[in-house]
């Protein structure tokens, strides 16, 4: 009887501890979700081991291939307002992706690095705090400055300091 109670409780906390630390997809599913459409550019990169030794022989920045080790994923969707009516061909329009991000992507457990609003712009840089000070294990941003709106999502350790180096080496101009 003790055994079997004994068995119990180690499964309930294994449960516990797998749900605790399971990924929140929602992101995942967001991105996915609009990686397909028409007039969205959808970028997914994630570096692996043998990349990043690559990388290291042929950049001259040390301290931006040193930063992409610590990086597991970063997902960017980007999309601009078209023409008249303001609405790409598949008929999602423009705001529906970015209302849908601000009601979809788990947002509420992020801390908040920067809000801006301003006009037309409006900015929303959160991060995960990790364990180490000044560093976040995830970044979201979600940037809607006139037609251009930007929604990028990085995985990974993160110096909160490093994030325009990033965005540089991804080529976004958005975030600076």
């Amino acid at each position: 009887m003790k055994a079997k109670s004994i068995l119990i409780a180690f499964i309930a906390v294994l449960a516990t501890t797998i749900v605790l630390n399971a990924k929140d997809d929602r992101i995942t599913k967001f991105f996915e979700k609009y990686s397909n459409i028409e007039g969205v550019t959808y970028v997914n990169f994630t570096p692996s081991p043998a990349l990043m030794e690559g990388m290291e022989e042929k950049t001259q920045d040390k301290e931006a291939s040193d930063m992409m080790k610590n990086i597991s994923s970063v997902k960017i969707l980007t999309s601009k307002k078209r023409g008249e009516d303001k609405q790409n061909k598949s008929g999602k329009n423009f705001d529906n992706i970015y209302n849908d991000a601000l009601k979809s992507l788990p947002i509420d457990e992020f801390e908040k690095f920067l809000e801006v609003k301003e006009g037309k712009k409006d900015v929303k840089m959160l991060y995960k705090s990790s364990k180490e000070k000044a560093k976040a294990k995830e970044f979201l941003l979600i940037a809607k400055e006139g037609d251009d709106l930007s929604i990028i999502w990085v995985e990974g350790l993160v110096d909160l300091k490093d994030l325009g180096k990033l965005s540089k080496m991804m080529g976004n101009k958005g975030m600076k």
